[in-house]
């Protein structure tokens, strides 16, 4: 007996830290296979997807209509892009520090998912020619390391520094396939746990992994702005000092590379580090938790759902961005520097917050 597809629902919603307002979008077109994504909210959502005659724009038309597609979440950027076979997502962040030395974290975070999204289809019509309709699985890291060298060659091109992090999800067979370099990362929540959690990479406390691109060269390629906690130890998940810090340029092969197999009713959080750092765990689960119809509804499609979704992005995100501004509060950054001894005790870290969540059905 032939296996039933996976389908996914999606949601996003997104924060500047100096921005007033929290937005949330539903992807409705993904609850079954599609070449389009629409995106409803108060704005059009950064859904990046290639349609018939995509490929006959040229590449200014294409850019500013992306632009055009673009939200206001800081230095975050993000994507969603579907096709037949799979739904492919991605974070970045782009790192404030870099304006001091000549970079654009918002462009150039924009500009990496942008490319990383056109890279998905080009992996898609090459494994539809090599392979046929059966396919096989996406290589996110290749995604990563597209964009990455599309904007090593643009002329001029635009400087900056960011962290990433890209998902794809197939329709046929259910498996995740990930590629993330830095702090941004993903948690599969099954059965109300937290089945997996990606690590966060770094060279040492405070020097995420990132890929930069055009800055000057006095600028620490690994430094961040802010110090960013971890739900693991600080070691985990570490390279060798000689891997950045003056040892050689970080690129998407350091990117960690990870195979899951998805079930019926996972929840997949995607999120940059404003989320990560300010909400621990058991409170994820607890505003995830509070839609009960997330949790009680299997195999069934319906606008309930989808708010339900859209409903728990936002929450998490407002949830994130009020944590961020007290003062008081021990939060999961200030927790890991109090343990490695550094001068923060306590309050949460004002960072760009953006979620993207996907809901696995297998109809």
């Amino acid at each position: 007996m032939r296996a039933k597809p996976y389908h996914y629902l999606l949601a996003s919603a997104w924060r500047g830290k100096a921005s007033w307002y929290t937005l949330a979008a539903k992807h409705r077109s993904l609850l079954k296979p599609a070449t389009k994504t629409a995106a409803s909210s108060v704005r059009d959502a950064p859904v990046l997807q290639q349609g018939r005659g995509e490929e006959l724009k040229s590449d200014w038309e294409r850019r500013r209509q992306r632009q055009r597609r673009r939200v206001d979440a800081g230095g975050d950027a993000f994507f969603c892009a579907s096709s037949n076979d799979w739904v492919a997502l991605g974070v970045a962040d782009g790192v404030s520090e870099s304006t001091k030395f000549g970079g654009n974290p918002a462009e150039f975070s924009w500009q990496l998912m942008e490319l990383a999204s056109d890279h998905f289809y080009e992996l898609q019509r090459a494994q539809l020619l090599a392979f046929g309709p059966s396919g096989k699985e996406i290589d996110t890291q290749r995604m990563l390391q597209g964009a990455y060298d599309s904007i090593l060659k643009q002329r001029p091109r635009v400087a900056g520094s960011s962290t990433a992090c890209l998902l794809a999800m197939s329709h046929r067979t259910g498996v995740l396939d990930t590629a993330m370099l830095g702090d941004s990362g993903y948690l599969i929540l099954r059965d109300g746990l937290i089945y997996h959690r990606s690590p966060v990479q770094q060279h040492r406390f405070n020097y995420p992994y990132q890929l930069s691109v055009g800055l000057a060269s006095s600028h620490d390629p690994a430094a961040k702005s802010t110090i960013t906690a971890s739900a693991v130890p600080p070691e985990s998940g570490s390279k060798p000092e000689s891997s950045g810090l003056g040892g050689g340029q970080i690129t998407p092969v350091d990117a960690i590379v990870d195979h899951h197999q998805l079930q019926d009713g996972d929840i997949i959080l995607l999120a940059t580090d404003g989320l990560l750092d300010n909400l621990y765990d058991h409170e994820m689960l607890q505003l995830i938790d509070s839609e009960q119809s997330l949790l009680t509804s299997p195999r069934m499609w319906n606008a309930e759902l989808e708010d339900s979704l859209c409903r728990v992005a936002w929450r998490l995100v407002q949830a994130a961005w009020s944590h961020s501004r007290n003062p008081r509060r021990l939060s999961p950054w200030a927790q890991a520097a109090r343990a490695l001894g550094e001068g923060y005790p306590l309050g949460g870290k004002p960072d760009d917050i953006t979620a993207m969540l996907a809901l696995v059905r297998r109809l």
